[in-house]
């Protein structure tokens, strides 16, 4: 009744099923790329793509500046790290270099009077935006972040930030490297 299994024939059914299974596994990481066209992380040495370059001129670019890195801070109204950092930031303000800020509000719709008042309030050299679209653009998924860009928009520099501490720091290291490029010390 039982006839003897040809050991050639389980092995090309082990095969098939293994070869369908790793179908199903490629299908699934395409689907994923696929979901998220078009997004990327940006990484040290990138050039950021020209739909978000565009989101940057008029607010805070390089025009009319003489510096040569843009310190591009990332942050959300409703995150607490980001209201401990901008307030970090009032405090150490006399330590704060010269050197220009843009930061970015992921947030549209919150409220973030408080965020201008400390700006005006301590004269902070930060321009502010609110821009879900760079954030997007970006796929930023963490804040508070840091990016530091040349003018060629090439990401020279990125980081998550714990404290406003460690902003200060890479500021001030970056503005040092910036002076020394220029050889404007």
């Amino acid at each position: 009744m039982f006839e003897t299994v040809n050991f050639q024939h389980i092995l090309s059914i082990v095969l098939l099923i293994y070869g369908m299974v790793l179908l199903w596994i490629t299908r699934k990481i395409q689907f994923i790329y696929s979901r998220n066209k078009g997004m990327f992380d940006i990484r040290i040495g990138d050039v950021l793509p020209g739909k978000i370059v565009k989101q940057f001129n008029g607010n805070g670019d390089f025009e009319g500046d003489q510096e040569d890195l843009l310190f591009v801070l990332l942050i959300e109204t409703d995150c607490s790290v980001c209201k401990q950092l901008l307030q970090g930031i009032g405090e150490v303000k006399d330590k704060l270099p010269s050197q220009k800020i843009l930061m970015i509000n992921g947030n549209e719709s919150a409220d973030d009077e408080f965020i201008e008042e400390l700006i005006d309030q301590n004269r902070l050299p930060i321009s502010y935006i609110k821009n879900q679209k760079i954030f997007k653009g970006l796929n930023i998924k963490s804040v508070p972040q840091i990016l530091i860009i040349d003018r060629a928009y090439k990401v020279m520099y990125r980081d998550v930030l714990p404290n406003a501490e460690r902003l200060m720091g890479i500021i001030r290291d970056f503005s040092r490297l910036n002076v020394k490029e220029n050889g404007t010390i």
